[in-house]
């Protein structure tokens, strides 16, 4: 078995200092694993850095977790293998973009889902201040913020 680690170079900066991708390709030679290793904060410290120029709000803690490890493999023919056709590199590749995309549908859904609490949290805010009569006239909305962020 033969071993190999590198970072992620995806736009989510899913590797950290603690993180990686470590990739075996056995002894057969017609099997190589992918492990994402190290990733269970990555959530967590992507809401960290966005509420941090939140000047009310203070990150506490999110329960919204995930798995600290991912693994997909990538398998040889067996008629690759016997005409010397298979590439470890190759198969590296394989069970790179498929951990990877593991890890991002996993991080993706409970993106979602922390998102979709944070608009309710915001409707019940807004609900509320409606009912006690509070003027929010002054109070940017969401497509507004959106622009100012695109534009920056």
């Amino acid at each position: 078995m033969s071993r190999k680690v590198k970072r992620c170079n995806c736009d989510n900066l899913c590797c950290t200092v603690d993180s990686g991708i470590e990739y075996k390709t056995f002894d057969d030679g017609r099997i190589t694993q992918a492990t994402l290793y190290g990733v269970a904060d990555n959530l967590e410290n992507m809401l960290k850095r966005t509420m941090q120029n939140s000047k009310y709000f203070d990150y506490q803690y999110c329960t919204a977790m995930l798995p600290n490890t991912y693994v997909a493999k990538a398998k040889a023919h067996p008629h690759d293998i016997e005409i010397g056709a298979f590439n470890p590199d190759t198969g590296m590749d394989i069970s790179h973009d498929r951990v990877m995309e593991k890890y991002h549908k996993t991080f993706d859904n409970e993106f979602v889902k922390v998102l979709s609490d944070a608009n309710q949290v915001v409707a019940r805010l807004i609900h509320y201040a409606c009912k006690k009569g509070i003027d929010i006239s002054k109070v940017k909305s969401i497509d507004t913020w959106m622009e100012e962020l695109e534009q920056k």
